[in-house]
């Protein structure tokens, strides 16, 4: 994902050292998975239960390859099967997901 790539060039966006950090905070390792845990979920769901998706969502690297990606991947809609040149001149989705193309009649 180039996405997720640009946003590792810089210190600030990277997913495991946001993470590192909130470990490090721990004087032993269930106060370190409890920090992490609530690293986590500060960046992806907020509320008692998890109730508030996306309350603080960021676009860091690792949060949009392996947390956000498999979730539009999971939402998205399959792609239409039609092809190019099928409906008499009308435009029609063909070519993959997101292209349209129209027939030459």
């Amino acid at each position: 994902m180039d996405m997720d790539k640009l946003m590792a060039t810089q210190p600030t966006t990277l997913l495991g050292k946001w993470l590192t950090d909130a470990r490090a905070w721990g004087a032993d390792a269930d106060e370190k998975d409890a920090l992490e845990r609530n690293a986590r979920a500060l960046l992806t769901l907020w509320g008692p239960r998890g109730e508030i998706a996306d309350y603080a969502s960021r676009q860091w690297s690792g949060l949009l390859a392996g947390y956000y990606y498999a979730r539009w991947q999971a939402r998205r809609p399959p792609a239409p099967r039609q092809t190019c040149g099928a409906g008499g001149g009308r435009v029609t989705r063909c070519g993959g997901w997101g292209r349209s193309c129209s027939s030459s009649t």
